[in-house]
């Protein structure tokens, strides 16, 4: 137990955020052993929930960032709602808006932030966050709207070459289908291809953001999750996108309206570029650091 308080002291205030330098794999797999720990020896204590649910966040960032990390630690903020001491805390709705965030929930993500200034108007790293991720939406809808903003000749030739691979990677154990025939949320037995026509990086360099046609000449964007920007896909890379998970974006945002369709990859190796498996060394997984307030 004495092992426990200590980390509840260390980790009750937290700004969690991905750094290239910090904590490593180890302490942070330690400390949401403790945490769970802690909540099992009662469950109704809203601070060992908001405390696990920190340390969920800090585990996306160093292994893998996979999105099933990040239910979990909204699940654990959510629960960690019911203690009075908990929702006084601007980092608390800072920390569920880094989740929504990663999570593609955009609309949440704005919303916990805008609750966070409310709860501290001077949250100068809230306030950063909150423009990066206006920009990130702005910038990806006019991409999308736009085609890229390339000119109609590019364009012609980009889908030709994509109507070229198209019928070449149909095979009879997945449905070759456009961005339109898929469903919202994942999508079992389905495949796709695209051609990337830009790309927009978000302060943090995750997720590369791709801005894809499909053979339908339809525009989207892909999020790619734990890639090294410097390696990822460029443009005329065509992607093959199996059981994709579809989402579509819709918000208004200082009202300005924003809608786009979305697919979300979180990790490389889920995807070929150019009918080719990417290597290892695409791979950009984060260090951690986290900023403690007293």
């Amino acid at each position: 137990v004495n092992v426990i308080d200590v980390y509840r002291k260390q980790w009750y205030q937290r700004r969690v955020r991905g750094h290239k330098v910090g904590l490593t794999k180890e302490e942070i797999e330690e400390t949401v052993r403790i945490s769970k720990e802690a909540v099992s020896l009662d469950i109704s204590d809203g601070t060992s929930w908001y405390i696990l649910g920190n340390a969920y966040l800090a585990q996306f960032f160093l292994c893998g960032q996979a999105s099933n990390v990040l239910k979990c630690s909204l699940n654990a903020y959510t629960k960690a709602s019911d203690d009075q001491k908990v929702l006084s805390d601007p980092d608390y709705y800072y920390n569920k808006a880094i989740v929504s965030k990663y999570l593609d929930d955009y609309r949440s993500a704005l919303t916990y932030f805008s609750e966070a200034l409310s709860v501290d108007p001077r949250f100068a790293e809230c306030k950063k966050e909150l423009e990066s991720l206006n920009d990130q939406i702005s910038k990806t809808h006019s991409l999308v709207v736009n085609k890229g903003k390339l000119k109609a000749k590019k364009v012609a030739a980009l889908m030709k070459s994509l109507k070229e691979k198209f019928y070449s990677q149909n095979s009879s154990k997945v449905v070759m289908v456009p961005f339109s025939e898929l469903e919202n949320g994942p999508n079992k037995e389905k495949v796709f291809n695209c051609v990337l026509v830009s790309s927009v990086v978000p302060m943090g360099q995750t997720p590369f953001v791709c801005i894809c046609l499909d053979a339908h000449d339809t525009c989207f964007a892909v999020n790619i999750y734990n890639i090294d920007t410097f390696k990822a896909p460029k443009l005329g890379d065509i992607l093959t996108i199996p059981f994709p998970h579809r989402s579509i974006v819709d918000i208004v945002v200082a009202g300005e309206a924003y809608c786009f369709g979305l697919i979300r990859v979180d990790s490389p190796f889920q995807i070929m570029v150019n009918n080719r498996q990417l290597s290892n060394d695409v791979l950009a997984p984060l260090k951690l650091t986290t900023t403690a307030m007293t």
